[in-house]
């Protein structure tokens, strides 16, 4: 049998006499599939928190020694899935929390599982203000808990417990944001940046959000939404309670929004790190989708979909109030960026050549064709500042330009299929509600300017087009419900 870790701190109760098993490496893949991080979530309900209490019941605790699999589990074994709790199951253990006796105790367990996850990679940057919110009112409700609950040597015990596991959750936060999004910026030529990341990610969670919520709880009053007795246990359920502290954080305006800031001697806002880890985290992902076995889109496309990003960087930079140095940052970064994506995009185009070895087939891209549609695309948006009306002149350049290209020199037929059909359903569409790609491009463009509008980094659609194919190619033609 396999061992596998998963970050989860009510996971499903393990086989006993076992007698044969090899030691897994952490799959997270499967973590991810399995368990949503308690910090990424969106809310916690109240039906969150008994599904929570009810799984408790069915923790492992299990240790390896001296090649042995020892399994310390006080209840009965039986194998359990969340998705497979009846409701009946649920209501009854509801009653059987309302009737039983209130324990001022703390969940260590599953504080320190819950706190143990608190990594930022490219893949969940944009969960980034959930992680900070999460830890900062988990802390802080907890902090209040401990010194209202306890008195004496177990109190100082207990303060000591938490605030180490707070500041190993903000030091996890803060060197795996830094060692991901500024290793980026710093890969794109901007010195020091990792430093500058770590240092402000440090401050803005400590003394911004955390001291917000410090001085919330003050003035809250009772937040818990508990409407009877039968709800009381929830009192004693500290994810259930900093839940209900952060949705109290919204109703003040508290929330983490731009141009709500104070001033700190960070060099970046928390707000700041969360736009930057956008763009990096899109980036990184583009960059790194491109297939060295195939060949890119052709040229004007590429200028067309690079200049579409362009235009989206410089709208998320003058519309998420970042500050002035983020600004620059960002737009730099994106310079140095676009051409090295292109330089991997000509290496993709060289090493099909050396692969395939056809005659006369062409080893590098024309980058005066995609600079052309490029420099055109933008000139269009410095002069209306509309997205989508630029992108729409950009689109008939190219289709100019390309078959202009095509009529003099040749090239693909599929290329020019594509441009013949770019405004109209295609002629072979079996899906009645098709759409032509022109159609989709300005869906898209529609879904990331809204998404601006809310003014929450998780909710921006950035949406890059990945690995040299247009933005459109990510998405299956039939999947028409994605664009509508």
């Amino acid at each position: 049998m396999r061992i596998s870790s998963l970050s989860n701190g009510n996971q499903m109760k393990y086989l006993k006499g076992i007698t044969s098993y090899e030691i897994a490496p952490r799959d997270e893949s499967l973590s991810k599939i399995i368990f949503e991080s308690p910090s990424e979530k969106d809310s916690y309900t109240k039906e969150d928190a008994l599904l929570d209490q009810y799984m408790k019941q069915y923790r492992t605790d299990i240790k390896i020694k001296d090649g042995t699999v020892i399994d310390n589990s006080d209840s009965p074994l039986r194998l359990i899935l969340r998705d497979k709790i009846t409701a009946d199951e649920l209501k009854n253990y509801a009653q059987h929390l309302a009737k039983a006796e209130k324990s001022k105790d703390i969940d260590w367990f599953g504080l320190t599982s819950d706190l143990g996850d608190m990594k930022i990679g490219f893949d969940n940057a944009d969960k980034l203000n959930n992680k900070v919110e999460y830890l900062s009112s988990r802390y802080v409700y907890l902090k209040d808990y401990i010194q209202n609950s306890f008195s004496g040597t177990q109190k100082e015990e207990n303060l000591n417990r938490l605030e180490d596991l707070y500041q190993k959750s903000k030091e996890t936060l803060a060197s795996s944001y830094s060692n991901t999004v500024g290793s980026f910026y710093e890969s794109m030529g901007s010195s020091n940046t990792k430093e500058k990341m770590y240092q402000s990610m440090l401050s803005g969670i400590e003394k911004k959000r955390t001291a917000e919520y410090e001085d919330m709880l003050k003035e809250a009053g009772d937040y818990s939404d508990i409407e009877n007795r039968d709800e009381e246990w929830l009192r004693t359920d500290d994810s259930y309670m900093a839940a209900r502290l952060r949705e109290y954080a919204v109703s003040k305006n508290s929330t983490l929004k731009p141009r709500t800031f104070l001033v700190l001697k960070a060099v970046h806002t928390l707000h700041d790190l969360a736009v930057a880890g956008l763009f990096a985290s899109e980036s990184s992902k583009q960059y790194n989708s491109i297939q060295m076995d195939l060949f890119p889109d052709e040229e004007t496309r590429i200028g067309l979909d690079l200049a579409l990003q362009a235009m989206k960087t410089d709208s998320l930079i003058r519309n998420t109030g970042i500050g002035e140095e983020m600004s620059s940052l960002i737009k730099n970064s994106a310079n140095v960026y676009m051409d090295k994506y292109i330089n991997r995009l000509d290496e993709n185009l060289a090493n099909a050549a050396d692969r395939t070895k056809l005659p006369g087939i062409k080893r590098s891209l024309n980058r005066e064709a995609i600079s052309r549609i490029y420099r055109y695309t933008l000139a269009q948006y410095q002069d209306s500042n509309d997205i989508k009306a630029a992108f729409r002149k950009g689109a008939q350049q190219a289709v100019s330009d390309f078959n202009s290209q095509y009529n003099s020199k040749g090239g693909f037929y599929s290329d020019k299929v594509y441009w013949d059909q770019f405004d109209n359903i295609p002629q072979y569409a079996t899906n009645v509600k098709e759409l032509s790609d022109y159609e989709k491009y300005s869906i898209l463009i529609d879904r990331f300017t809204d998404s601006l509008k809310s003014g929450n980094t998780k909710n921006i659609e950035l949406l890059f087009a990945s690995g040299g194919r247009t933005l459109t190619e990510q998405f299956s033609y039939s999947a028409v419900d994605f664009y509508i």
